[in-house]
């Protein structure tokens, strides 16, 4: 309420709470209230010694609660680490509700997002051909072989477009 930037909103220093070299996971519920008909992206980030890491984002349009999920991880001591819950334009009130930040096995963690990332990236693959005799290609099978992880899902798409069923039709 009463917000007069986009990144005006709560804000808690959590220095004291952090151990270096721990992956923690990022989960907030958000939404937003009057003052908007357009969709508005929150987020939560971190700040470490004025070094900002994404700690998760959404897109909001209705006045339901949104989940907000990241991660991230500190690698030198930092003199102060600061969280925020930023987004709404100025005059959009903005509502948070259980923000947690909690470390996670990392090994167990990255098992489970290669798991998530396969499901969406490796799919059944259909060959169409058109334009050919087929009577002259009798019981031909065609296989595909994934034999390279090439791109890493989330380096260049945002958590928010993996649950969006139109971008994941699209890839799929």
């Amino acid at each position: 309420t009463n917000r007069a930037q986009t990144w005006n909103g709560p804000a808690q220093v959590i220095t004291e709470k952090l151990k270096l070299f721990v992956t923690y996971q990022v989960s907030a519920w958000v939404r937003i209230g009057s003052g908007s008909n357009r969709q508005q992206n929150v987020n939560v980030a971190i700040s470490a010694d004025n070094q900002w890491i994404n700690g998760g984002q959404t897109e909001v349009s209705d006045k339901r609660w949104h989940d907000i999920n990241g991660s991230f991880r500190i690698e030198k001591q930092p003199s102060k680490v600061t969280v925020y819950i930023q987004g709404p334009a100025s005059g959009v009130d903005l509502m948070v509700a259980g923000l947690q930040i909690f470390p996670v096995n990392r090994h167990t963690r990255f098992t489970y997002l290669k798991m998530r990332t396969d499901m969406i990236r490796k799919r059944k693959v259909t060959l169409k051909f058109s334009g050919l005799d087929s009577s002259s290609y009798p019981n031909t099978t065609v296989n595909v072989t994934q034999t390279q992880n090439d791109f890493s899902i989330g380096t260049c798409i945002s958590r928010s477009n993996i649950d969006n069923e139109d971008f994941v039709n699209f890839l799929v």
